[in-house]
């Protein structure tokens, strides 16, 4: 499952770079590239929380391709479809800009990219 576990040591450098440290570090700055409202000053620890969240996340998903603890991989495959299907869902009703969906798009290609890997091998003993 060599495949899957990079996928998710990818998916997991992207978590914590770009909602991760980029919500903790530069909040107002993130949402106004995005064209969004970006919040106010009051409700920037709430981001950079989220944020927070985001990077332990990442990291867990990196710990979980470095490890290969392959009977894991499938529910991250799950969540993150979704993860996509709500940003979509957001963004259809309007609670969301347009630009959620490249993110939408991020998670829905990650999982699959897993999805794809763990079904060409499935059975992680053989490597």
């Amino acid at each position: 499952m060599k495949s899957a576990k990079l996928s998710l040591q990818v998916f997991a450098i992207y978590v914590i770079l770009v909602p991760g440290l980029s919500l903790v570090l530069f909040p107002v700055d993130l949402f106004e590239m995005l064209g969004s409202v970006a919040p106010v000053a009051e409700d920037v620890w709430a981001v950079r929380m989220v944020g927070y969240l985001a990077f332990a996340l990442g990291v867990y998903y990196w710990y979980m391709g470095s490890l290969e603890l392959w009977k894991i991989y499938p529910i991250t495959v799950v969540m993150r479809y979704g993860v996509a299907l709500f940003m979509v869902i957001l963004w259809l009703s309007g609670e969301a800009d347009p630009s959620i969906i490249g993110f939408a798009t991020i998670d829905f290609l990650g999982a699959t990219w897993t999805l794809i890997a763990m079904r060409a091998n499935k059975n992680p003993s053989s490597e």
